[in-house]
């Protein structure tokens, strides 16, 4: 036997070390010292600075499990050692640590933690004393097993502050989320807010490639996240801007909040390197319960016999027959008995039994998703670095939905000397995500829409002569959206020390996007069955290059006056084009989406660039009186370039005042509260978010019939322009209460704030006469009034368990002051609707915003059940010029006139929710910890279109329904039914379809095991975790849909809370190890 090396001896010893960890973790490991002989009972007191005895201090033996925690008169007892070191320690106290020797009685004062309120708050352009913050700031940490598991920025924030609303679009990869922070700003502009990342203020979230078939056919483009591929792994803090007071400093993109984004940096000290690897498995969660075969095949027959046309489908011995050919229309049997066959009847005709589909659990799959990460950091002789690189696949259960991402990461700094210091950071990404059709703005095409309406019996997917009918497979195989993204951001900074209090800062910095996407229809599949195949191709490519030079001072007068802010100049160039290509009737598809050369018929849209600059002056000092008193003012102004003449240029103020009442004595002698902090602030923020050049008279060529008849090409106006277009401007107010007691075991926030927008930029319609239908003009107010609860609690804190609680609650109420419109509601108010839902069952707009009313209110027809008697069909008015039947929808005719119209429509629901809310808990005992996070909305309604067709349509096409739909239908022999009869179809937005979409959800819930670090050192580690996540594991609501927290329509600012075929959210659990040398 050959010797066994060194090397391969330390690797088996290291192998064995790890086995042991596994199959040892669960038992308490045991220290064992020589020193346990020589223990002596020790015992003392712990108090404050004040002489008032502390409870619940941990007081343990450094290096070892044992300890003890203090009573409630601060008195604790402990056996150590004389060599035992005593560390005690307590949250929002200094850590004290006692060397046993002689004594047997050691008595501790521990003092308060300034460092706590001392901590650095980002707050845009400079940082202040998180003791200091004078506007309404929420921060976040994540831990590194958090961001890990967080598929982008908005995922890891969400259910975490207060007041910010986070909505999921559909459950597929990579598509877009829609973020508000105190409620909806704007009816037409953009309502993301502004992220701005190590200073960096990036691109709109909204931001994505063109629909390539926007100019030639009705189609609809999932949407995307414009802020793909900034690795969450890589943050260190999030801290969230809400009041003007706190985002005025952004000006005229501020309105809508700002998230600031700190990532990590190199510390003082030798490399640290952290490696991580996780495993996902996701799958369908909650289902939509549809008819099964038998009862599809029931619903059939039944739908036949109306017609008079025989029945279509045979049962026996749990097998179903198909007995009517679609193609020839010739029925074996009329006779209603005939569904029930008999082996006779089989054999006579060769009857073959169908298969049966389930397409629920067919199209949709476990997806396995993994991501490795390996990051470098630390610092020596004044140079600091943090290096990452990772790899990672987000698979969708759906097939054709997956993300395939790479990036690295640089950020570096170097300290010149005393006086002069260098950054830079440097960031790439790479990425490709495969889509399926999910939403759809037509509602009758695309995947999740094929899966619903999709017969469950196999012969139905097949015309006789065999070719296959447009079904979820199709899907699968016939339709392709791939984008292909990379982004390079940068910047280089240089501080220079001036004084003492005096520092000179200049950034340059870069963010490139560029991203291709392609879609593809063959001639099998929605719009390509039309077009002979339509394949597209469009192009993005984005541009930002700003500069920043700052002064910032930082000066204490003397014990009683202190002075800090910022002086800045800055310049922002965007440049944004976007191209595209389509084609249809395709003469082969043998190259698929790589075959656009054999199309016969291609059309190009024209490139078009999309410059925007911003140049901005801004100013804020905050002055402190005592330590005591705190003031802030804030002025920006800011020039950009979509506006014409003087209305480029805008100014912007903010105020705010804080008083720190904890100073005072009145609360001092309380002897309970460490921070009570009042806050008041009022300030102005602005949006331009419109498109170029809507100020200016713009021509595209074109081409027409000249007077004899000659095709000749010209220019030809694309619009009206107005050159008198503003911002759109926000002006906010807040009142706030910051608190903490018992030395922040508990602690807290409290806001209520009113903000107004005034100017909106909307759409006006003019005559038609015009040769346009509208303008863009400056009309209109809106405002969002709410109130902000945050409370964290560290209930229990010993060195064996320690319990966290976390929630926060928002409440907010939005309304529409004034909309400037001559084209007026029923009562006089005016109004306008937001885009139609296509080209489907609903045509018509299902939003509509009236003065006075929440922003985007569902508009529709109201109902009053369903016709159950003769009696109540008399005088009843028509449905669509046609008279009403038992077991149909009775509607209200509100105007009384005998028919059900439009003009009988109203309000029928609101998508606003009275309040959101978050709700985190950490428990830990030992080494291993549960961490649980549960998130919600309450009073929020839902359009679920899906169920206009699944539930209320008419049952006598081939579209599967909804089982309950169908087994509770009004029939003679259930006049109680709840949905109305067969033969009847809903055609209009009704209030049926309108669904309280109120949910609580447990998005995480993470089981945490920490191996012991003494067991670690012996193979080179410095700390090892492993964890499992589940997400989404548990939802409470009354919603039918797949998931109540859906928006399919995220970016449409006039299309709000709707569901149009939606793909579902799954559920995933994902293990996790985490490692760090």
């Amino acid at each position: 036997m050959k010797e066994i090396t060194n090397q391969k001896y330390k690797q088996y010893k290291s192998l064995l070390t790890i086995v042991l960890i596994v199959l040892c973790s669960g038992f308490t490991h045991a220290n064992i010292s020589w020193n346990d002989v020589e223990q002596k009972k020790i015992t003392g007191i712990v108090t404050d600075v004040k002489g008032q005895p502390i409870p619940g201090v941990n007081v343990i033996i450094l290096g070892s499990q044992k300890g003890v925690i203090t009573d409630f008169d601060g008195h604790y007892t402990i056996l150590a050692s004389p060599k035992d070191v005593l560390m005690f320690s307590y949250l929002g106290m200094v850590s004290k640590s006692v060397i046993v020797g002689k004594s047997t009685t050691i008595n501790v004062v521990l003092k308060e933690n300034e460092n706590v309120l001392d901590e650095v708050t980002i707050i845009g352009y400079g940082s202040v004393k998180k003791d200091d913050v004078t506007g309404a700031v929420s921060a976040i940490k994540p831990n590194d097993n958090e961001a890990l598991r967080s598929p982008s920025i908005n995922n890891l924030i969400q259910g975490k502050v207060a007041g910010l609303d986070v909505t999921n679009t559909t459950g597929t990869p990579g598509a877009a989320l829609s973020v508000r922070i105190r409620g909806t700003n704007s009816l037409r502009a953009d309502n993301e807010p502004l992220y701005v990342i190590d200073g960096i203020i990036m691109n709109s979230a909204t931001e994505d490639a063109a629909n390539p078939f926007a100019n030639t056919i009705n189609d609809f483009q999932t949407q995307q996240s414009g802020l793909s591929g900034i690795n969450p792994s890589d943050i260190e803090t999030i801290q969230v801007l809400k009041d003007a007071s706190a985002t005025a400093i952004y000006g005229s993109r501020g309105a809508n909040g700002v998230v600031l984004i700190t990532t990590k940096k190199g510390r003082e000290g030798k490399a640290r390197i952290k490696a991580s690897t996780t495993t996902t498995a996701s799958m369908i969660g909650r289902k939509i319960d549809l008819l099964g075969a038998d009862g599809y095949a029931e619903m059939r027959n039944g739908d036949a016999l109306l017609e008079n046309v025989g029945v279509r489908y045979g049962f026996y011995e749990g097998n179903i027959y198909k007995i009517k050919n679609v193609a020839t229309g010739d029925t074996y049997f009329t006779d209603p008995e005939s569904a029930n066959l008999t082996t006779d009847i089989i054999d006579n005709y060769n009857l073959e039994p169908t298969d049966q589909i389930d397409w629920l659990t067919e199209m949709t799959d476990i997806a396995i998703s993994t991501s490795n990460r390996v990051s470098v950091s630390g610092g020596t002789g004044g140079i600091y670095y943090y290096l990452a690189t990772g790899l990672s696949t987000d698979k969708g259960i759906i097939p054709n939905s997956n993300i395939k991402s790479g990036d690295i990461r640089s950020n570096l700094s170097v300290k010149i000397n005393d006086r002069i210091k260098i950054a830079s950071t440097i960031y790439a990404s790479y990425r490709t995500n495969d889509m399926n059709l999910s939403t759809d703005g037509t509602g009758n095409r695309g995947l999740m829409n094929s899966i619903l309406n999709a017969s469950p019996l196999n012969d139905d997917i097949f015309a006789d002569d065999g070719e296959p009918l447009s079904n979820p497979r199709l899907w699968a195989s016939d339709y392709y959206d791939n984008s292909k993204e990379s982004r390079m951001v940068a910047s280089f900074s240089t501080d220079i020390k001036l004084t003492d209090f005096l520092t000179y800062q200049f950034r340059l910095s870069g963010n490139i996007r560029n991203k291709e996407r392609v879609r593809y229809y063959t001639d099998k599949i929605g719009l390509g069955i039309s077009h002979g195949g339509d394949i597209g191709e469009s192009n993005l490519v984005s541009r930002n290059y700003s500069t920043e030079n700052l002064l910032q001072f930082n000066k204490d007068f003397s014990k009683a006056h202190s002075l800090n802010g910022t002086v800045g100049f800055t310049t922002d160039e965007y440049r944004t084009t976007t191209k595209s290509i389509s084609g249809s009737n395709f003469s082969d598809f043998i190259l698929g989406e790589n075959g656009l050369n054999f199309a016969q018929t291609l059309t190009y849209n024209n490139p078009i660039e999309s410059p925007k600059n911003y140049v901005s002056a801004f100013a804020r000092t905050n002055y402190a009186l005592y330590n005591k008193y705190l003031f802030t003012y804030t002025f920006r102004r800011d020039g950009v370039s979509v506006f014409s003449g003087k209305n480029k240029w805008d100014n912007f103020h903010s105020l705010a005042l804080a008083w720190k009442l904890e100073k005072e004595k009145f609360i001092k002698n309380l002897g309970f509260v460490s921070q009570l902090k009042l806050r008041a602030g009022w300030g102005q923020t602005g949006n331009s978010s419109i498109s170029p050049f809507q100020t200016l008279n713009l021509y595209r060529v074109d081409q027409g019939a000249g007077y004899d008849g000659a095709t000749v090409t010209g220019l030809v106006s694309t619009g009206i322009p107005n050159p008198s277009l503003v911002w759109e401007a926000t002006v906010q107010s807040n009142v706030g209460l910051d608190w903490s007691i018992l030395k922040g075991r508990f602690s807290g926030a409290i806001d209520t704030y009113i903000k107004t927008t005034e100017r909106l930029l909307l759409r006006k319609p003019i005559p038609a006469s015009n040769g346009f239908t509208s303008t863009t003009v400056n009309v209109g107010e809106i405002e969002n009034k709410g109130l902000e609860f945050t409370v964290d609690a560290n209930i229990i804190n010993n060195n064996k368990f320690s319990w966290s609680l976390g929630a926060n609650i928002a409440f907010n109420k939005n309304k529409i002051l004034d909309l400037g419109s001559e084209d007026t509601y029923g009562d006089g108010r005016a109004h306008f609707f937001g885009n139609g839902l296509g080209t489907g069952t609903y045509t018509d707009p299902v939003n509509i915003f009236i003065e006075n009313e929440a922003i985007g209110m569902f508009w529709g027809l109201k109902t009053d059940g369903i016709y159950r008697t003769a009696e109540e069909l008399v005088d009843a008015p028509l449905y669509r010029s046609a008279a009403p039947q038992l077991g149909d929808i009775r509607f209200i005719d509100s105007d009384g006139n005998g028919e059900i119209d439009n003009s009988d429509k109203q309000i029928i629901g609101n998508p606003n929710p009275d309040y959101t809310y978050g709700i985190n808990t950490e428990l830990a005992y030992k080494n291993l910890s549960l961490r649980l996070v549960f998130t919600g909305k309450q009073g929020n309604d839902v359009f679920n279109a899906k169920l206009g067709q699944n539930a209320y349509g008419d049952k006598l096409t081939s579209r599967n329904v909804y089982a309950e739909s169908w087994l509770d239908r009004w029939t003679p022999d259930n006049i109680d039914g709840v949905y109305p009869r067969q033969g009847f179809g809903l055609l209009d937005a009704a209030d049926v379809l309108v669904e309280d979409a109120s949910y609580l959800r447990l998005s995480t819930a993470t089981l945490n095991f920490d191996f012991p670090k003494n067991w670690l050192k012996q193979i080179g580690v410095n700390s090892a975790s492993v964890y499992l996540t589940g997400n989404n594991l548990f939802l409470l609501t009354k919603y039918k849909g797949f998931d109540p927290e859906v928006n399919s329509f995220a970016y449409d600012g006039t299309r709000i809370g709707i569901d149009w075929s939606s793909s579902p959210r799954p559920v995933s659990y994902t293990l996790g190890v985490n490692v760090n040398f």
